[in-house]
């Protein structure tokens, strides 16, 4: 047999083996044995407790960081309440003590956790907090969370069951947004806000909305293309921007009759069957009433427009800049015409006003620069006669001369205005006199900030004594006839 020798140089590569191996066996005894409370960096807060402020994930390089680690609920014999950063690619399971109150913002984001246990005691979760771990499937909040933050689980798109606490009050912008596999959802009754795009591009199928929810808010629904049934309270008065944009499979809704605002692109998108189109116009509503609202145009070459007669809303900037309108009739049974309904309608001439009208909006009418007849039961109409908001007719001809012949005070919804906006009066009790200081421009007159009026308030009068700077005294006096007009002397 050949005798085999080793030179000094084979020798120290055996020796520097023999370590690496002994080294590495070591280690893994070592991190085997080590504390998950070691494995945290720590800081001091203000109140004498501790926040975790980062993660040990590894040891020798990470090749062999723990699937599973608890965080603790004491540091040096102190409190550990807050959880500020947890970053770690490796670890699956989280377990949190008992003790720990808040988890901070993006605290586990993008992490690959794919469950954990949150304590009782824990009653903040911050913005983004578990943003983008897609390894999460389910989760349970405590009771002490009455809010699910911002974007707290945007992008889990995984997550396929939540309990929410029985506590919850507020579910904020975007705080299930992308969660595609999120098919059902349970909102407590004690919810009362659901925030912009709260659900938007989520997988929902259905949802019932709470009755302290009064308003569905922008894009809160937007691009759930599975969301076939909405259950709304009939407490609901607000339907903002887009909130159900792209519901290609939502095909009836239940809206209520207490509808105050609707946007006119809240339904962007969705199935055609939940849409119904009548001369010129596209509507939607509920079983009994399709023609509930008017959202918008169907028709852009229309120069006119009649409402539905079953049509008690016409959705914010449903027709606004429309280049076509030059006639706009509603019929009885409509109750509001929304913010910006037909701001901007540069040909509209003609207006004909439902005696049903209780609202007039916001700019519902304005720069229309056409706009002189504006009529209500077979007469010119009168802003008095309904809640009309003061800037609804701005810019238009129509409001200009109302202006003209009062001098530059309008008298709107039992309001009594200067020409600049400015609130001169709220209410005139028979022979009250009440003096103003305001900022007013007189059609007439040179203006002055040091103008002030003295409001005399009767049956059908109303006298208005302008009193100058210098103390010169005019007096004003505009009657309310039968028919609501005005008349100066």
């Amino acid at each position: 047999m050949k005798k085999i020798e080793l030179s000094q140089k084979h020798w120290i590569i055996i020796i520097v083996c023999a370590v690496l191996v002994v080294t590495l066996v070591a280690t893994c005894l070592i991190a085997a044995n080590v504390s998950d409370k070691s494995r945290f960096t720590y800081e001091l807060k203000a109140d004498g407790t501790y926040k975790i402020v980062n993660l040990k994930n590894s040891y020798r390089g990470g090749m062999f960081a723990k699937k599973s680690i608890t965080i603790p609920d004491t540091y040096k014999k102190k409190p550990v309440t807050q959880i500020d950063k947890f970053e770690t690619s490796a670890i699956e399971e989280v377990i949190i003590s008992e003790g720990i109150t808040t988890i901070s913002q993006r605290a586990f984001a993008n992490s690959s956790i794919k469950t954990i246990k949150l304590p009782n005691s824990l009653s903040t979760i911050g913005t983004g907090a578990f943003a983008n771990c897609n390894g999460l499937t389910k989760i349970e909040l405590p009771d002490n969370i009455k809010a699910v933050s911002r974007d707290a689980f945007s992008g889990c798109a995984n997550l396929a069951e939540i309990k929410l606490s029985s506590k919850t009050e507020t579910i904020e912008n975007g705080a299930f947004s992308g969660c595609k596999a999120l098919e059902n959802i349970s909102i407590p009754t004690t919810v009362t806000n659901l925030g912009d795009g709260a659900f938007s591009n989520s997988g929902l199928k259905s949802l019932t909305v709470p009755h302290g929810v009064t308003q569905i808010n922008k894009n809160l629904f937007a691009g759930c293309e599975n969301l076939s049934t909405v259950t709304l309270s009939d407490a609901t008065a607000s339907i903002k921007e887009g909130a159900f944009n792209g519901c290609k499979l939502l095909a009836s809704i239940n809206l209520s009759d207490s509808l105050t605002s609707v946007e006119h692109n809240s339904f962007d998108n969705c199935s055609e069957t939940l849409l119904k189109v009548y001369n010129g116009g596209i509507y939607i509503g509920n079983a009994e009433n399709p023609y509930l609202i008017l959202l918008k145009s169907a028709d852009s070459e229309a120069n006119q427009l009649t409402t539905h007669n079953q049509t008690t809303l016409i959705a914010n900037n449903a027709f606004a800049r429309n280049e076509k309108l030059t006639v706009v009739t509603t019929n009885e049974g409509l109750k509001i015409i929304g913010d910006n309904a037909f701001n901007g309608c540069k040909a509209l001439e003609t207006v004909i006003l439902a005696e049903s009208l209780s609202d007039i909006r916001d700019n519902a009418f304005a720069n229309c620069d056409k706009l002189a007849a504006v009529t209500q039961n077979n007469a010119p109409f009168e802003m008095s006669n309904t809640n009309t908001s003061l800037n609804a007719f701005a810019g238009t001809p129509y409001f200009n001369a109302i202006a003209a012949a009062n001098k530059g005070l309008i008298l709107s919804g039992g309001i009594l205005y200067g020409i600049d906006s400015n609130i001169l009066a709220k209410s005139f009790a028979k022979d009250s006199v009440t003096d103003y200081d305001v900022y007013l421009t007189l059609q007439d007159k040179v203006e002055t900030k040091s103008t002030k009026l003295r409001i005399k308030g009767e049956d059908t009068k109303i006298t208005v004594y302008v009193v100058t700077g210098e103390g010169a005294e005019e007096k004003l006096e505009i009657y309310l006839s039968v028919n609501a007009q005005y008349e100066t002397n």
